[in-house]
């Protein structure tokens, strides 16, 4: 039989963990696990071990992502402001110096803050 991490064939005396959901075989050098490690494992474990893959479609299967977290909605007003800000300042996201209606003066100062570039006036319009 062919391990499922690298499908290259399993030799007889080769260390495996045999998937109890998929029934896959994985040497133990594909789990990234050492000898030492697998030695210390108990024949529980090994009997009930799962491997990845299964581990995470059991999860998925198993979790209430379909279940709504309210059973109702709560309306919106003009007033509930749900982004997060420390009173007093002006949230991150927020911020923008340049705006569509940043005077042309202003445009080499938008630009150098947003890249870090310098000018220098030459005179010229």
């Amino acid at each position: 039989m062919n391990c499922a991490g690298c499908n290259t064939i399993c030799k007889p005396r080769a260390r495996l963990l045999n998937c109890h959901a998929c029934e896959g075989i994985y040497h133990i050098e594909c789990l990234n696990i050492k000898q030492q490690q697998y030695s210390s494992l108990t024949e529980e474990f090994k009997a009930a071990w799962i491997c990845l893959s299964c581990n995470n479609v059991t999860r998925r299967g198993r979790s209430n992502l379909l279940k709504p977290v309210r059973s109702t909605q709560i309306p919106l007003d003009d007033n509930m402001n749900m982004s997060y800000e420390i009173e007093g300042q002006t949230p991150i996201s927020s911020y923008n110096p340049c705006t569509p209606t940043t005077p042309a003066t202003s445009v080499h100062e938008c630009v150098a803050l947003e890249t870090g570039a310098t000018f220098h006036d030459t005179g010229t319009t």
